[in-house]
């Protein structure tokens, strides 16, 4: 017997509650239950409890038990003063379990300090989880009787009836909040109110009722810190003026999705954005929650789940990540206003936004497609194709600058996946790489004495091996077991050849040339430039201008094709573009995606091609003056067919037939082929259609006669014929090619996706597909 006083006396100066019982508190049996403020609270008569606090300051008091969910609490509260931001009571509940204090988590009840509102809020983090209508205790004096409802659900419920100090009854209503079951324990319940000094006598509480359910131990899922893989970031907004509406997001913002499956604590992570760094304060993060990280000040909706930092992003390419107070990153990934397609949506008001499963990709993102511009605590993103891994672009001047298509994973060595032992094998000299970011890596060969500048002779292709089986770091697969580069050297006179020519692009598209390799050494073309005959001249003093055609560090290895576009990334969302060394050697292709490519990755140039749609005289030329090619191209050289046909040749390119600049006809197995050479035989049957996908938004995939040009025209028809949209626009289309609807039916139903595919000579094609909408 003494043994278990013993053990009760020492549970009880350790401070563990019992479990919560119901209870009702009238204040005329005074407030021997209470801790806290007691001096600031007074017992009046007819039971209430008045605030007598001595000066302007937050006055509270509070007990203790063991209690948890479903729980109800009930109470009146008689103001006499219209509240505001530093007027207003508040009751609180806490998990007091003795977990470290910023792991402390609960509910708050604020009575007046936003908009005039009752208003529930999860703790620590302030996510409000219920509202009453705004200015519901707009009033100079009230008396409100209101309850909380936690139920085993997880849902919140607050009712609320509002009378005037006479009891005539001015509001009532009750609002159902959103689900939160992040608080494991009911052990502290506290209330009070924060005043100025004009109102420490201005605040008087009824009594109080209060139930719990069981609090058990072993059903209480323990706290932990977040870890890698429980969160990712699936939006950002960095220049959030000019804004798209009035509506839209009032500020910079990074938004995270919480992929964990059980509730994570944030404990001392910091974001990193440029050279600019904050910390941010602990918060819990909820399974599946959405969190905004951004600045509390702005007027950002009640509805998000604010994490509230000052943040300022800028505009300009730069490097993000969130670390823990250990140093492991969370998140990370870039930011450049080149991920954003079209490129004027980098101007400002749009945001960039990405798959979770995707997110540490730069290539992945794209920009939001909300009519407001961004969609912040809400996670939307575009379909993106199959993942393609391996090599982006290649360069070569001092060193091997190698672009991949993702980011490496971190932690491995700065070599991989180059294979170490391969490169070991070399003689000369070494190695040395550099990973100047997760996507990017140098190769530099450090000769010995008396060596060469690399470790093969001018013009002369190396081999560089991978590692079989290599990954990136979301486990895509890389493609290529070997980089091909070499000691580039300028061209001489009909070793590049100019072999495909775009004249009349598509709107928003952009002219493109192809240059084929006709060499057999390694060719640098970083000094070539397109002229114009018209204004060349020998004399240097010559006031003809000259348009760059490549960037530094572009080489073309023998026998390759490449194509060079001021906007390549418009050129890739209509063409499918290649090389001749695709595949798995692994030479340098377009962005995947339709991304923009890399600076100086394929396709990359600062100018445009110095043609018209009327064609014209266009020279390749080496900066000393040399004259590498020469192409003569006209609309006349397409057959009649295509110069009579409504697009007149819109969108296709004239390919190089022979040495003459002259010889020139139409591209015979597609539109246009930027950086297909020599061209694949087509084998497939004319005319053939495949529906690929029937759920929303359908896609319709096509191989027709690759003689023709195509015009395509959609629409949607009621299957019982009484009403159709109207014919789009004719617009030129691949041969063989697919399309994903756009135009959205009026309304949801059955409806019929009709296709009209009209030939240069011949019949029109129509097609129609059932798709439910």
């Amino acid at each position: 017997m003494k043994g278990l006083v013993a053990v009760l006396a020492t549970l009880c100066a350790q401070g563990v509650s019992a479990q919560w019982g119901p209870w009702t508190q009238w204040w005329s049996a005074g407030l021997g239950a209470w801790q806290g403020d007691t001096a600031a609270f007074a017992v009046a008569e007819s039971d209430w409890l008045i605030l007598d606090a001595p000066a302007a300051g937050t006055y509270a008091l509070w007990r203790e038990g063991l209690g948890s969910r479903p729980a109800r609490f009930s109470a009146s509260l008689q103001m006499n003063f219209n509240p505001s931001s530093a007027n207003y009571a508040f009751w609180e509940v806490w998990d007091s379990s003795g977990t470290p204090s910023p792991m402390v988590s609960g509910y708050r009840i604020e009575l007046g300090r936003s908009n005039d509102q009752l208003r529930l809020l999860r703790l620590p983090d302030g996510l409000v989880l219920a509202n009453s209508p705004s200015g519901l205790l707009d009033r100079s004096a009230s008396r409100l009787d209101w309850s909380w409802d936690w139920y085993s659900s997880g849902a919140h419920r607050l009712t609320w009836l509002l009378r005037d100090t006479l009891g005539v009854r001015l509001d009532s209503g009750e609002v159902l909040g959103s689900s939160d079951s992040s608080v494991a324990l009911l052990g502290r319940l506290r209330f009070g109110a924060s005043v100025t000094v004009t109102r420490v006598r201005g605040l008087k509480w009824g009594p109080l009722s209060w139930r719990a359910g069981p609090w058990v131990r072993s059903a209480t899922p323990r706290k932990r810190a977040a870890r890698l893989g429980d969160a990712s970031v699936t939006e950002i907004l960095v220049s959030p003026d000019p804004r798209v509406s009035w509506r839209s997001a009032p500020g910079d913002f990074m938004e995270l999705f919480v992929e964990s499956d059980s509730l994570c604590w944030a404990l001392g992570w910091t974001l990193r954005y440029g050279s600019s760094s904050w910390l941010l304060p602990d918060r819990v993060l909820r399974p599946r929650e959405v969190v905004l990280l951004a600045d509390g000040r702005l007027p950002w909706p009640d509805s998000l789940s604010l994490w509230d930092v000052p943040i300022s992003l800028t505009s300009a390419p730069a490097f993000w990540s969130i670390e823990t107070a250990e140093g492991v990153r969370m998140a990370w990934g870039r930011v450049q206003p080149d991920m954003h397609h079209p490129l004027d949506k980098s101007l400002g008001g749009w945001s960039l936004e990405v798959n979770p499963q995707w997110s540490s990709l730069p290539r992945a993102w794209q920009s939001s497609r909300s009519f407001l511009g961004s969609s912040p605590g809400s996670l939307e993103w575009s379909s993106l194709g199959p993942r393609q891994g391996g090599i982006l672009g290649l360069l070569a001047d001092s060193v091997l600058q190698v672009d991949w298509r993702h980011p490496l994973p971190l932690g491995t060595s700065p070599l991989y996946p180059f294979d170490s032992v391969a490169l070991a094998r070399w003689s000369g000299g070494r190695w040395l790489a550099t990973r100047i970011h997760s996507e990017c890596t140098t190769l530099r060969w450090l000769p010995d004495a008396g060596s060469l500048l690399w470790p093969c002779r001018p013009g002369e292709v190396m081999e560089l091996a991978l590692l079989p089986g290599w990954i990136h770091a979301d486990g895509t697969p890389g493609d290529c077991t070997m980089v091909f580069a070499g000691w580039a050297l300028p061209p001489v006179s009909g070793e590049v050849q100019i072999s495909e020519l775009l004249l009349n692009p598509l709107p928003g598209e952009g002219r493109f040339a192809e240059l084929r390799s006709l060499s057999d050494r390694v060719l640098d073309l970083s000094g070539l430039f397109w002229s114009n005959p018209d204004v060349f001249s020998g004399d240097s003093s010559s006031s003809g201008s000259w348009r760059r055609a490549s960037v530094a560090g572009r080489f073309l290895l023998p026998g390759q094709v490449i194509f060079l576009a001021a906007n390549p990334a418009a050129l890739l969302a209509v063409y499918s573009a290649g090389d001749s060394m695709a595949g798995p050697l692994g030479a340098p292709r377009p962005g995947a995606w339709a991304r923009p490519a890399l600076p100086g990755g394929p396709g990359a140039t600062n100018q445009s091609i110095p043609l018209t749609d009327d064609g014209g005289i266009l020279e390749l030329r080496r900066s000393d003056g040399l004259l590498i090619d020469r192409a003569e191209v006209s609309p006349d050289q397409f057959p009649e067919r295509i110069r009579q046909s409504p697009g007149k040749g819109e969108g296709m390119a004239l390919e190089r037939r022979g040495s003459d600049p002259h010889d020139w006809g139409f591209a015979r197995i597609d539109s246009a082929t930027p950086g297909r050479w020599p061209q694949a035989a087509v084998d497939a049957s004319r005319s053939q259609f495949d529906l690929i996908q029937r759920q929303w938004p359908p896609s319709l995939q096509w191989d027709l006669d690759s003689e023709q040009a195509w015009l395509l025209e959609t629409r949607w028809t009621d299957p019982e014929g009484r009403w159709a949209s109207p014919w789009s626009v004719p617009r030129p289309v691949a041969s063989q090619d697919r399309i994903e609807a756009r135009d959205e039916p009026p309304q949801g139903g059955l409806w019929l996706w009709e296709f009209r595919f009209t030939p240069g000579q011949g019949r029109t094609i129509r097609r129609a597909y059932p798709i439910r909408y």
